[in-house]
């Protein structure tokens, strides 16, 4: 039985389903959400059968895994009470110390994108991997000091993004915040304090163009993304993507052996890695996403990544339903 880990609102886990059902295999999801629905849940810690969202699932059963952005609690949350900030703090703790257990339980069966290699990703820990399996790195530093920052850093061309995953953030009204990758002029460095926030400064690489690889248990679906206007490719694919140009495009061989070793120091057989092709024609590794977007570049390219996906999935239930 394959077994789908995600959450309700996830398009990419929907359109790989459709494949499923309409070549007729067995399928069981579950989504973050069905921990707080009010659906039947019953996890006894010493069966091997669980009752999820209404839905009976026996361990014994299941061959193969797809861990597909599974958390997404927000707005499950409706609470009168002064420490309500606290509160959701403690629930959410709650709901994640649950589904790591979930997750352990799993340990074993065929998964595609590890959860637990997921969870012990680290974006620089990555980055020095990527350096060390020889891949092209921009050059990458985390400081705190408007000295270091002057000295040592900025006379070479700059730009600065999140040391972690970004997430969105509401101010008031319905307007949304996120951070992304901005460059750091020379204004912007004459208004910080001496000290500031430890904050993660890179080479900026004067580039043709970016590209997004998805990998897939060692196969690459690569496309060049022309037009982008900004320094952060997800701004312009996610607010601009009609005045964004995106192709097919092949990496060199050595650069997919690279990023394969790369992928496997990882423990990660899939995941979305973000590259840049500079002036020169040399290519920069950028970043891995081990749950990265891939359904806009599959249709502009005609990749058909999620139908890779489900035959993937197919594959390694080993013809069991």
């Amino acid at each position: 039985m394959i077994l789908i880990l995600s959450n309700k609102k996830e398009p990419s886990t929907d359109a790989v389903i459709d494949y499923l059902l309409h070549r007729g295999i067995g399928f069981i999801r579950i989504n973050s959400e069905d921990l707080l629905d009010q659906d039947d849940l019953d996890i006894d810690l010493k069966s091997n059968v669980w009752t999820i969202g209404g839905q009976k699932v026996c361990l014994d059963q299941i061959n193969v895994v797809w861990y597909r952005r599974w958390h997404s609690y927000n707005g499950k949350f409706n609470l009168k009470t002064q420490f309500k900030n606290q509160v959701i703090r403690e629930i959410t703790a709650e709901l994640e110390e649950l589904s790591h257990f979930l997750f352990l339980r799993l340990q074993g069966k065929r998964f595609l994108s590890d959860v637990q290699a997921i969870r012990k990703h680290n974006k620089l820990y990555t980055l020095f991997l990527a350096k060390n399996v020889g891949l092209n790195v921009p050059d990458s530093r985390i400081v705190n000091s408007k000295q270091i920052l002057e000295k040592d850093i900025f006379n070479a061309k700059c730009i600065t993004k999140p040391i972690a995953d970004s997430f969105a953030f509401s101010g008031e009204g319905e307007d949304l915040y996120k951070v992304f990758t901005d460059p750091v002029s020379h204004s912007v460095v004459e208004k910080l304090d001496d000290y500031f926030f430890p904050s993660f400064f890179q080479q900026k690489i004067d580039s043709q163009f970016e590209i997004r690889s998805f990998f897939l248990d060692g196969e690459f679906f690569s496309t060049a993304i022309l037009n982008s206007t900004t320094l952060d490719v997800k701004r312009s694919v996610g607010f601009n993507a009609e005045n964004v140009k995106m192709v097919p495009f092949m990496l060199q061989d050595d650069v997919k052996e690279k990023l394969s070793l790369l992928m496997s120091k990882l423990g990660l057989n899939c995941g979305a890695i973000d590259l840049i092709k500079d002036k020169d024609g040399a290519i920069y590794f950028l970043e891995v996403n081990p749950i990265g977007q891939f359904l806009g570049y599959s249709n502009a390219c005609n990749y058909q990544i999620e139908e890779r996906i489900a035959s993937w999935l197919i594959a390694n239930n080993n013809g069991k339903d």
